[in-house]
C-alpha cells in the first residue's frame, strides 16, 4: 500500500507543484482517518485470535459484526467532521490560492471514500486475527495493482488538465479501498477461509 501512495505522489507532480501540494494535504487528511481505523483493526485482530483459539463461535461472530459496524460508524463520523470543517481546512494548510483551490477540489473525494476506507482497514484486522495472512497479502497486491494501473492510465491517457490528473489519482484511491473491501467480504464466506466455520456454523454442519 505504501508503494501505491508513493506512485500517487509521483503522479501528482504532473498537475504542477501547487496541485501536488494540495494532493499531499488531502492525502494526509485521508491517511489520518485510516490510522484511526487501523487502531480498531488491531483490537479486532487480538480479540478475534483469542476467540478462535477458544473456539468461541458466538464471540467470533459478535467481534466481526461489531468491527464492521464500528468501522462504518468511524468512516461516517470522520466524513461528517471533515464536511463540517471543509470551509476552514484549506486555509489551515496554505494561503496559496492555487493550493486552496486544489484542496477544495479534492475534499469531496476524501469525504466520499471515508466509510469504504475505514471498513477495508478494520476488516484487515479480521483477516489477520483469523491467521489469513497469505490472502491478506494477495488481496492488497491485487488491489494495489488495479489502483496503480488506473492512476497511470488516467494521468497519461485520460487527463486533459491538471485537475483531471488529481481525479485520476483519487479514482485509484477509491478503487484501492473498494476492491479491498469487497474482496475481504467475499473471503469471509469463502469455504477455504480458516475462520468460516465460526462465522457460518450452519454451513459447517451441512458439510460435515
Amino acid at each position: 500500500i505504501v508503494t501505491t501512495y508513493a506512485i500517487a505522489s509521483g503522479l501528482s507532480l504532473e498537475a504542477g507543484e501547487e496541485l501536488s501540494a494540495a494532493h499531499q494535504v488531502c492525502h494526509q487528511l485521508w491517511l489520518g482517518s485510516t490510522l484511526l481505523a487501523d487502531a480498531l483493526a488491531v483490537a479486532a485482530q487480538t480479540l478475534l485470535a483469542q476467540s478462535i483459539t477458544r473456539e468461541d463461535k458466538d464471540a467470533v461472530k459478535e467481534i466481526v459484526s461489531k468491527t464492521m459496524f464500528l468501522g462504518l460508524l468511524l468512516g461516517t463520523v470522520t466524513a461528517a467532521l471533515l464536511a463540517g470543517t471543509s470551509g476552514v481546512i484549506p486555509g489551515l494548510f496554505s494561503d496559496d490560492a492555487s493550493v486552496i483551490e486544489g484542496i477544495q477540489f479534492l475534499l469531496p473525494a476524501v469525504l466520499l471514500t471515508q466509510p469504504v476506507t475505514a471498513l477495508a482497514f478494520v476488516l484487515d484486522g479480521v483477516l489477520y486475527g483469523g491467521s489469513d495472512f497469505n490472502f491478506a497479502a494477495k488481496c492488497m497486491c491485487a488491489s494495489a495493482a488495479v489502483a496503480c494501473t488506473t492512476m497511470a492510465l488516467g494521468v497519461n491517457f485520460w487527463a486533459a488538465d491538471d485537475f483531471e490528473v488529481l481525479s485520476s489519482i483519487w479514482a485509484g484511491y477509491g478503487l484501492l479501498m473498494t476492491m479491498r473491501l469487497f474482496v475481504i467480504l467475499y473471503r469471509l464466506q469463502d469455504e477455504e477461509a480458516p475462520y468460516r466455520k465460526y462465522l457460518f456454523p450452519l454451513f459447517a454442519e451441512k458439510e460435515t
